[in-house]
């Protein structure tokens, strides 16, 4: 069904386009994972090489100086400015065509060009963007899939349940990239707004950020509590559990827990979420301008940190396939980090009154982060607070 409205949606643009004179199409982030039309229009871009714009802050949009086309909440494309319906959307597409059959055949040129620019207001001075290329995309993609271990790679029996997370760029680029991991895998996709709706689907994959994560513990009682210790120590030992009694997630297998770098926040308590609900889990460390996480926990890291460590440590995880990472201005403990790779868009960030600040990498591409942190004796970063 995708496949059908994008192919139409597709003919339509390259109709406006012939009258016509747009950079991008403008949708809000929650429209685009809620209404299948919006969805399909994004998916027609992608491959026409046309930026879609995920914006929730419309100052932006008004200060533009370029050509927009918006897809309102009413089906419609309306124009920056004169907001005159150029093309109706919902009215034009045949929804009975529907096709299995899509044809998109690759050509270097599809790699040039911003395929997705992600607006976001960090609070009421500061907005933030980052614009990324099917590149960065590609490789945030590719990173995601291989960076399981063979017996646990996603697959066409999988269901991957997508909690949605508008709070940031970072929650934002990861739902996409877990979209499109799903597509490239075959595996079944919903998209969901918390878990219990999630959850109804019965999926085997659950990806969401950390503050959601945590709310899926549930506490155990009579003879599940004793299965639960043994579970936790059982991870003490670098070993997971099969032994299980009813789970309150059936069919759950794996959680992707996502959340950003330069949080506050503790790492999350891996081992009390994989012992309560007997699945496995990957914590994934994110920055605004990188596509997909830069930091990420192994499939099989069962470890749980002391209350000491945990005090002084904002984040932890072994480097991403996908990206290098530093340590610059060391002290012999710790250093400012540093990271390069195919999944780092180009940012900037605008404080209202002040101007804007383009994130520029050093000449050798290394991209500095405002965080500190050191490298363990186990290969892994930890990010101090």
């Amino acid at each position: 069904a995708i496949n059908g409205k994008a192919s139409q949606i597709r003919d339509l643009l390259l109709n406006l386009r012939s009258s016509l004179v747009f950079e991008e199409i403008c949708l809000s982030p929650e429209l685009m994972f809620t209404d299948p039309d919006a969805f399909s229009v994004a998916i027609a871009c992608f491959t026409m090489q046309i930026t879609v714009h995920l914006n929730n802050t419309s100052c932006e949009i008004e200060s533009s100086d370029k050509n927009l086309v918006l897809f309102e909440e009413n089906g419609s494309l309306m124009l920056k400015n004169k907001l005159t319906v150029v093309l109706n959307l919902t009215a034009s597409l045949d929804q009975s065509t529907e096709t299995t059959f899509f044809e998109n055949a690759y050509t270097f040129e599809k790699d040039r060009g911003i395929a997705l620019r992600v607006s976001h207001r960090a609070n009421h001075r500061a907005t933030a963007r980052t614009d990324f290329t099917q590149s960065n995309l590609v490789s945030a993609v590719a990173s995601c899939i291989k960076s399981l271990p063979p017996q646990h790679e996603i697959c066409t029996n999988d269901r991957i349940a997508i909690i949605q997370d508008n709070s940031s760029i970072e929650g934002i680029v990861n739902g996409l990239v877990k979209v499109l991991v799903a597509f490239v895998t075959g595996s079944e996709l919903y998209l969901a707004s918390d878990p219990e709706q999630g959850s109804a689907f019965r999926p085997t994959i659950i990806s969401a950020n950390t503050d959601v994560i945590k709310t899926m513990y549930r506490k155990s009682t009579g003879i599940a509590k004793v299965f639960e210790y043994h579970r936790l120590y059982s991870l003490s030992c670098s070993r997971f559990s099969g032994l299980i009694t009813e789970k309150p997630y059936p069919d759950l297998r794996l959680l992707f827990a996502h959340r950003s770098i330069n949080t506050a926040q503790s790492p999350i308590d891996r081992g009390k979420i994989i012992a309560s609900l007997a699945v496995h889990m990957v914590e994934e460390i994110g920055y605004f301008n990188a596509a997909g996480p830069i930091l990420t926990s192994d499939f099989y890291d069962y470890r749980t940190f002391s209350q000491g460590v945990a005090s002084q440590t904002r984040a932890c995880g072994a480097v991403a396939q996908t990206n290098e990472i530093k340590l610059v201005d060391f002290d012999g403990k710790s250093g400012k980090v540093a990271v390069r790779g195919y999944n780092m868009g180009k940012a900037k960030t605008v404080l209202e009154n002040v101007g804007e600040t383009v994130v520029s990498p050093d000449l050798d591409g290394f991209y500095q982060l405002p965080v500190e942190a050191r490298w363990g004796l186990d290969g892994c970063m930890y990010v101090m607070k």
